[in-house]
This record gives structure tokens, C-alpha cells and sequence, in this order.
């Protein structure tokens, strides 16, 4: 062998040593990472690991490479060398690859991410967009726990993607049973899982890949047991089977009543009585990404709920409602109710575009119900034009009538105690402000409440001016009949303290005028 290939094939076997030798220091440090996470009960983090994975399968193929040269001839070392740095640049940066090709040449582009110890260093908008939104959930985890203080909630480690509800429920009886399948993606490793549920209601059995699972109770935290412990980021499902006689807290969780002599049921989970009624996480940072819901009432009364209604079967003297929604949803903002409805349709031209309205009455209402529909469109182009298209569009919006005082804004379809001027303007900004953008602590239920406010006085400033200094006065009045008092709730576990028309309302609006 000449002098000359022999220094290449010697040269080239020290440097892949070298390269070996760094990545492997890289896979080091970043498994301490991980180790900490994981010790430290924090979530792991995904770009960590997915550096792992490429800094070990660089570390064995740098060795690889070395003992390659040490040992074979120099050409034929030379052509098995680029040949596998080809086909693992192609395997192992597929996505990146694809993702960054428009924005880049594809060599520069394989040869920048093979170099880069993690994934995405050169922040390819796909990579940093997960980056970007890995750190703002864990940012929100961990802000969601310093806030529970004293309230009894579930820890958040898992993401709750799918949810099939089927409720039966007769308003002429408070009661409910139920079944629900949850599916979730673990944020951690974890072998147990914790729902917030109420301890009055009875847990029949949990369901994991058709097996019971054990589960135990404490307070208003339902913590399933799993056989093994499950790996993160691997989507998982359990069906929980339940029943009992819900409690009724905050505004009136779950609720039977009657109007004009007819039994009425409905529910109002806002902000921490969704565990009454079903097992779930009520945390505000964990939105259920879709959802399904399935209720079975007596035949002569029907079910309104949220989404798209898909379905109403009778069967001997049950009727089964089947309603689909296909938007992110905060547990709160799941809601059902059921009585005698009349329901009439309309539809609302914004633009090039059309939102389907769909309203849920009493019979002895529906005059005043048909009513507020000339209004309700002004509303609903006004926002569309200043916020953006109605976010809920491609499903419904609606109103469901039920015994209250007020409003409440479930997601599509708002339970109305009246159908007044201002509470119809009230509930649907909610739609913007509250649903599709959701505070992530009650702590900060003024941006909900404080734009709905606002957004109802612009309704009248803009359609019935005669009422908008009446309306402004009215607020200012409100938020300055006493000293102090910040926007900011200081005790999460005071309802009315969250829902202070004072602060959370009056001068909410005030602060956005």
C-alpha cells in the first residue's frame, strides 16, 4: 500500500473516531437530561429524546466507519462509507429533509441537519413549531399545579385527545349513568393516571384494553392503576362505567326542573363542576381535541348538546341523541340538555361563507326565540368581520333554553335563560373569547368575561346607539362603587370571587375600552 492511501484510509479511520467519540458525549449529557426530567417528576422532553436517538445512531456509525477504514482496503472503504452516509441521511432525516427542501438546496440541507447534533437545529419551521409548543405546554403544567393550591384537581400528565361520552338521563329523575372512553397520550412514564370525579357518584368498573382495572378514590381525584407502566407519548385509551345522583355545585352543575309543568335537565359545569356529572380532567390547559357524545332519554324528550347533531334514533320507548364535535374543548364546555325542545334552523351569510344556526326551545318560548334572530346575525357578522370567521363554522352555533337566570357559552351551543338583546351578544363573543381562546387559569377569567362585556356594549354602540352611554355608565358605575380590587383573581377557589361582575365583568370591559 502507497504512503499516500495509507494516511487517507489511517486519517479517515481517526476522524470517524473523533465523530463517534462526539456523539457520543452528546448522547451522554443528553440522557442526564432526560434523567433529571424524569427524576425531577417533569415531563420529558420530546426534542431531547428525538436527539437521543440521532446522537447514538451517529456515535455507532462513526464507529462503525472507523474500524471500516482500520481494517479494509481504502476504495473499497471509501465507496462503503458514502454509500451508508446516504442511506442514513434518507432514513433518518426524511421528514426534516422534506420539511426544509423549499427553502433550501436538498444537499446543504442533509448535510447542515447530519452535522447538528438535534433534530431541527436550524430551526426548520416544523421542528421549531414543536420546540415552540413543547415548551409552552410544560410551561402551562407546571403553572397549572403552582395554582391548585387548596382545589382538588387531578395532576396533568397526559393529553386527553378523544372522548366518547354515552349518557342516559331522564329530567324527570336526577340520576345518571354513564360511560365514557377516554383516550390520552401520556406526557411522562407513569403506571397510574389521575380524573377529577365527583366522590358522590358511584365508579362501576375501569376498562383497560377490555380488562378491569383497579382504581382508588381520594377526595374528588379518581387515580387509575395500570398492570404496567405505560411510555410516553404512546396513545392509550380506558373506558370508565359509572352512575349515581350528581352533586350540584358552583352555578348549578347538573340540574333537573321543570318549565310550565314539563321536567327539564341540564348542566352548567363552569368552572370546576364538570367532575360532578363525569369523570374527566377539568384542567383549562388540556383541551379534549374531539369529542363524541351519545344521550339516551326517555323517547318523549330530546337532547341538546354540542356539535353537530348526527343522529336521533328511537328504540321502544328511548330515544338516543348522537352529537359529534370536531374542535378542541375544555371540559367545562362539554354540556347536555333535555327536555320537550321545539328546535327551528336558520342560516347566517358572512361574506362568502355561512353558519348554520341551530336553537333548542321551550314550546311556550319559541316566538321570543325567533326573535332574537334578526339580532344574533348582526352580532355574528360583527365579530366574524373584527375577529375572524365565527371559529366554530364548519359545525353549528345555537342556543339551548334552559332554568337560569343568566347565560352560559357552551361550546357552539349556549344555554340561554332569556333571549335578551345583550346576553345573546354576551354568549356569543364568548365563542372568540373563552372557547376558542381559553385563559389558562381562572385566575385570568377577566379576558373571558371582560371581552364578552366589552363586545356587548360594542353591539350596542354600533346597532343601538341610544343604549351605549346608558350601557358604559352602567360599567364604570359597577367597577368604581368600590376602591381596589384587582383584575387578577387572588383565590381560585372562590366562585364568586372568579366571577365577580365588579371586576371579572364591569372592569374587564373597562380595561379593554
Amino acid at each position: 500500500m502507497n504512503p499516500i492511501s495509507l494516511s487517507l484510509e489511517y486519517g479517515l479511520s481517526f476522524l470517524a473516531a473523533a465523530v463517534c467519540a462526539f456523539y457520543g458525549l452528546m448522547a451522554l449529557s443528553q440522557l442526564i437530561v432526560i434523567t433529571v426530567q424524569w427524576v425531577d417528576n417533569r415531563p420529558v422532553s420530546r426534542p431531547v429524546v428525538s436527539a437521543l436517538k440521532l446522537s447514538v445512531e451517529r456515535s455507532v456509525l462513526g464507529g462503525l466507519v472507523s474500524v471500516l477504514f482500520y481494517t479494509q482496503p481504502f476504495w473499497i472503504s471509501l465507496a462503503v462509507f458514502f454509500c451508508s452516509v446516504v442511506f442514513f441521511l434518507i432514513f433518518s432525516i426524511r421528514k426534516e429533509l422534506k420539511a426544509l427542501a423549499s427553502n433550501m438546496p436538498l444537499l446543504l440541507s442533509a448535510g447542515v441537519l447530519w452535522l447538528s447534533p438535534i433534530s431541527g437545529f436550524t430551526q426548520g419551521g416544523a421542528a421549531l413549531d414543536s420546540i415552540v409548543e413543547w415548551e409552552k405546554s410544560a410551561w402551562l403544567r407546571r403553572q397549572a399545579a403552582l395554582e391548585r393550591g387548596l382545589l382538588s384537581s387531578a395532576n396533568n400528565r397526559s393529553d386527553i385527545q378523544y372522548c366518547r361520552a354515552h349518557w342516559t338521563v331522564d329530567p324527570a329523575v336526577r340520576y345518571i349513568s354513564g360511560s365514557i372512553m377516554t383516550v390520552f397520550e401520556p406526557l411522562e412514564e407513569l403506571d397510574r393516571l389521575e380524573f377529577d370525579f365527583s366522590a358522590t357518584l358511584s365508579m362501576d368498573s375501569i376498562l383497560y384494553r377490555g380488562k378491569p382495572l383497579t382504581f382508588s378514590q381520594q377526595g374528588e381525584v379518581l387515580t387509575v392503576h395500570f398492570p404496567h407502566a405505560l411510555p410516553p407519548f404512546l396513545r392509550d385509551s380506558v373506558v370508565f362505567y359509572y352512575q349515581g345522583v350528581p352533586p350540584s355545585t358552583g352555578f348549578g352543575s347538573f340540574e333537573t326542573a321543570k318549565h310550565n309543568g314539563t321536567p327539564v335537565l341540564w348542566t352548567l359545569s363552569e368552572p370546576y363542576g364538570a367532575r360532578d356529572w363525569w369523570p374527566c380532567k377539568q384542567s383549562l390547559n388540556d383541551k379534549i381535541d374531539s369529542i363524541d357524545i351519545y344521550i339516551t332519554t326517555p323517547a318523549a324528550y330530546r337532547a341538546a348538546s354540542n356539535g353537530l347533531l348526527q343522529s336521533e334514533i328511537v328504540h321502544d320507548s328511548w330515544r338516543t341523541a348522537h352529537w359529534k364535535h370536531r374542535y378542541p374543548i375544555a371540559a367545562y364546555l362539554v354540556a347536555i340538555a333535555v327536555t320537550n325542545y321545539e328546535d327551528f334552523e336558520a342560516h347566517v351569510a358572512i361574506g362568502q361563507d355561512s353558519v348554520l344556526i341551530v336553537n333548542y326551545v321551550y314550546p311556550e318560548s319559541a316566538a321570543a326565540a325567533q326573535a332574537s334572530m334578526s339580532y344574533l346575525a348582526d352580532h355574528l357578522r360583527l365579530f366574524s368581520e373584527l375577529f375572524g370567521l365565527y371559529p366554530f363554522a364548519a359545525e353549528k352555533y345555537g342556543h339551548a333554553q334552559f332554568n337560569w337566570g343568566g347565560g352560559m357559552e357552551h361550546q357552539t351551543m349556549s344555554f340561554m335563560g332569556s333571549f335578551g338583546y345583550e346576553l345573546v351578544a354576551h354568549e356569543l363573543a364568548h365563542q372568540w373569547f373563552g372557547n376558542k381562546v381559553t385563559c389558562g387559569s381562572w385566575a385570568d377569567i377577566w379576558l373571558n368575561e371582560g371581552f364578552a362585556t366589552y363586545l356587548s356594549g360594542l353591539c350596542y354602540e354600533r346597532f343601538l346607539p341610544q343604549y351605549w352611554q346608558n350601557f358604559k355608565q352602567g360599567r364604570i358605575s359597577s367597577a368604581t362603587s368600590q376602591p381596589g380590587g384587582s383584575l387578577r383573581v387572588n383565590d381560585t377557589t372562590n366562585v364568586n370571587r372568579i366571577f365577580s361582575g365588579r371586576l371579572s365583568y364591569a372592569k374587564g370591559a373597562m380595561v379593554l375600552d
